[in-house]
């Protein structure tokens, strides 16, 4: 049998204010983030990654959740006050130090270019990323690349849950070394 300790991956999920603004309390928040790794882990524990016949009962668990509410934007350590494409808001996300996880996720609402519903750094053997990577020099700085962002807003719209789920999984997905399918 597979130790559950091996198969577990613990996850710190931050919110920005911008996503505590379309929920208005943290309650709100941590409910509606805590409802995405539920339906990951429906995906993630009856799915058959090494395909030996039987599901790797893969799992995410919450170890932490910070939500930052609008009073961060009178923070000057807040590093999210402004606009910022995808790949530069993922970026400032992963210079916070996530080594005690094995993936940290920002939740936004952010109205990111070309329908971009999120980002993450895909794991790879050859090259930096992925779950449980530790924290190190990239690209002139310190960063963690055990991270990813989904954001619940695209073309002006609330995206439905139906969505924003499946986009948590398919980053999540990136993290575990899952590049995309070749168009066919």
């Amino acid at each position: 049998t597979i130790d559950p300790k091996k198969t577990t991956c613990m996850l710190y999920l931050q919110a920005d204010h911008l996503f505590f603004q379309k929920y208005q309390t943290e309650e709100a928040c941590i409910e509606v983030m805590t409802r995405h790794v539920q339906r990951v882990n429906s995906i993630y524990k009856t799915t058959d990654f090494n395909q030996d016949g039987k599901p790797d009962n893969i799992s995410f668990m919450i170890k932490r959740i910070k939500v930052h509410t609008t009073e961060a934007l009178n923070d000057p350590g807040y590093r999210f006050p402004g606009n910022y494409g995808v790949e530069k808001f993922l970026e400032l996300f992963s210079e916070e130090d996530y080594d005690a996880f094995c993936l940290a996720y920002m939740f936004t609402y952010r109205d990111f270019e070309m329908g971009t519903l999120g980002l993450a750094w895909t794991g790879d053997l050859k090259n930096a990323g992925g779950v449980c990577e530790k924290n190190g020099h990239y690209r002139g700085s310190m960063k963690s690349l055990n991270t990813g962002i989904v954001t619940l807003l695209n073309y002006g719209k609330h995206v439905p849950p139906a969505v924003s789920h499946v986009t948590l999984a398919h980053e999540i997905g990136h993290n575990f070394g899952s590049p995309h399918d070749p168009d066919l």
